[in-house]
C-alpha cells in the first residue's frame, strides 16, 4: 500500500509540475508578445522616408514589413478556421514574407474571393498592392476592411499614410486618429499624425504628437520634438 501511494503521489507532483510549468511558458509568451507589439508600433529601426523635406510623412513601408515579419514568426494574424480564405492568407502572408508580391496577391485575390467580408484578407491584399503601386486600389481595400472591422488600426494607418501622399493632411490626420482612438501606444501614428500638423502650421499640435510618440519610445520623434520645439521658441 505505501508503495502504491508514493507512485500516486509522485504523479499527482509530475502533473503539478507540468501544470505549473505550462502556466510559466504562457506567462512568458504574454511578456513576450507584448514586447514585440510594442516595438512594432514604435517602428524602432527607422523608415524611409516618403518625400525629402525634414518635416515629411514617414513611410509605412517598413512598419508593414515588420509587422508581416513578427506575424509569420509565431503571431500570424488571426483567420477564420480551417477555411479556404484562411489558408490562402496563411500562403500569401508566406510571400509576401518573402517579397514575392505579385505570388501574395494572387493567394489574397483568392482568400477575398472565398470569403468577401474576411476584412484581414482584404487588409492584407491592400499592404500588398501598396508595394505594387497600386496606391488608388490599395485604398480601397483597407477602406473595406474598415467597413467591415470598424475597429482595424492598421487599416486606418495605411489611409492615413496614403492620404498624406496625396496631400490630404485634414483626411490623414482623421485616420490616424481613429487608429490612435483603437491604440493609444501607437507611436508611428503620432509621430505622422504630427507631421501632418506641421503641414497645415499646427506647430503646437504637432509638438504634443512628437512628445507623446517620443515617450512610448519612437526615437525619431525625441528628435522632431527637439527641433520643432526649438524653432517654435525662436519664433516666439
Amino acid at each position: 500500500m505505501e508503495s502504491n501511494d508514493n507512485s500516486r503521489s509522485e504523479a499527482q507532483a509530475s502533473r503539478d509540475y507540468l501544470a505549473i510549468g505550462v502556466f510559466l511558458c504562457a506567462l512568458a509568451a504574454f511578456f513576450v508578445t507584448g514586447y514585440f507589439s510594442l516595438k512594432v508600433v514604435t517602428g524602432e529601426g527607422g523608415l524611409s522616408r516618403l518625400m525629402s523635406a525634414p518635416e515629411a510623412v514617414k513611410d509605412i513601408q517598413g512598419y508593414g514589413e515588420r509587422l508581416i515579419s513578427k506575424l509569420i514568426r509565431g503571431r500570424e494574424a488571426p483567420t477564420r478556421g480551417g477555411s479556404d480564405a484562411a489558408a490562402h492568407i496563411r500562403r500569401g502572408h508566406r510571400h509576401y514574407r518573402n517579397k514575392n508580391f505579385q505570388e501574395a496577391l494572387g493567394e489574397y485575390d483568392k482568400a477575398v474571393k472565398a470569403e468577401p467580408d474576411n476584412a484581414e484578407a482584404l487588409y492584407w491584399r491592400g499592404r500588398t498592392k501598396l508595394n505594387t503601386g497600386q496606391f488608388d486600389p490599395a485604398a480601397e481595400d483597407f477602406k473595406t476592411a474598415v467597413k467591415l472591422k470598424p475597429d482595424y488600426p492598421e487599416a486606418y494607418d495605411n489611409l492615413g499614410w496614403l492620404s498624406a501622399r496625396r496631400g490630404d493632411y485634414a483626411e490623414g490626420i482623421a485616420f490616424l486618429t481613429k487608429s490612435l482612438e483603437l491604440r493609444p501606444e501607437n507611436g508611428w501614428a503620432l509621430y505622422n499624425r504630427g507631421h501632418m500638423f506641421l503641414k497645415r502650421g499646427e506647430m503646437e499640435n504637432a509638438l504634443k504628437d512628437f512628445e507623446m510618440s517620443c515617450k512610448l519610445g519612437f526615437r525619431e520623434a525625441c528628435k522632431a520634438y527637439e527641433d520643432y520645439k526649438d524653432r517654435a521658441g525662436g519664433k516666439g
